[in-house]
């Protein structure tokens, strides 16, 4: 008995001696990935806007468009506290729209062309002190007063593949219109693998968000209240080396009610299926100065390694 115990813990020994090892690129390998804002005072990005809208109010007849959009970004300068000072404008604008099955009438002018907004941003996408130019001009942008916007709160900063977090905001979109509209927003964020688009290395996101908005709009001087509850989901891609926005591709739903000053409501809804796209990014100096600065660290540290 004592042998048959022996010899099987010998047979048990050489199985495991040949078991081969574990290949590495077979273990799984999870990036920390970073989520945040970096600007300098002076930088400039543009972006290219593609939006296809459906319009419904009422149950009547939608409204199809297709719009056209060149967004520019500033950093005007960067606070003590670290915060961005951003403005916002719409360079350009043209949109083609009918509807269903009516002839298409090109657009190509809208009063919110040029309209300086400002806000205050921090690394985490946390929103501050809105303000805009002539305030007491009232109007909506080109894609409405909930229309997906680029600048998004990440909250927490770091994250590995696959991970997931939520946030929950309560903003101030004054990129969107005058009055500016209101948002409480709940995100569902996942972090995936960095990916090479646009010849930038880009930390990617996919979100999912659900909110309710509200906004009191002027038409001929009557006040209308619109409220909405927003569905909305997408892909975010992040410049890793610049920390701005490359990409974002995003499709939403906006089921609203517009309540008039006779108390009269009236349902609506408003479809979007959005692309921005990077189009021009104008490095400021101090950006460039920067980036100059960490590549000669890289060289002394480079310098001391070869050295020992």
């Amino acid at each position: 008995m004592k042998k048959i115990i022996f010899l099987l813990i010998i047979y048990s020994l050489n199985i495991f001696s040949q078991q081969p090892n574990l290949d590495s690129n077979l273990i799984p390998k999870y990036n920390l990935n970073e989520y945040k804002y970096r600007y300098f005072k002076g930088d400039t990005i543009r972006y290219r806007v593609s939006s296809s809208d459906s319009i419904v109010i009422e149950f009547g007849k939608p409204l199809v468009r297709d719009r056209f959009e060149l967004i520019e970004v500033t950093c005007d300068s960067v606070l003590k506290n670290g915060r961005f000072m951003i403005s916002i404008r719409l360079l350009n604008f043209i949109t083609d729209e009918a509807i269903v099955r009516g002839e298409k009438i090109r657009k190509t002018t809208s009063p919110w062309i040029n309209r300086k907004v400002s806000i205050v941003i921090d690394t985490a996408g946390n929103r501050y002190s809105p303000t805009i130019e002539n305030p007491n001009i009232f109007t909506m942008s080109p894609g409405g007063a909930f229309q997906p916007h680029i600048f998004i709160p990440f909250k927490e900063m770091y994250k590995l593949d696959n991970e997931s977090w939520i946030v929950k905001t309560n903003d101030t979109l004054a990129e969107n219109g005058n009055p500016f509209p209101i948002v409480n927003e709940s995100y569902l964020f996942r972090a995936y693998p960095p990916v090479d688009t646009l010849d930038f290395l880009c930390n990617r996101i996919s979100f999912i968000k659900t909110s309710t908005g509200k906004v009191t709009t002027l038409t001929d001087d009557v006040q209308i209240l619109v409220e909405a509850v927003i569905n909305l989901g997408g892909f975010y891609y992040l410049s890793q080396k610049h920390q701005i926005p490359i990409c974002m591709i995003a499709t939403s739903e906006q089921k609203l009610q517009i309540t008039t000053p006779k108390r009269e409501t009236m349902p609506g809804y408003h479809y979007i299926s959005t692309v921005y796209l990077l189009d021009t990014f104008i490095p400021s100096p101090d950006r460039l100065k920067y980036y100059d600065r960490i590549e000669k660290q890289k060289e002394k540290i480079l310098d001391k390694k070869k050295k020992r």
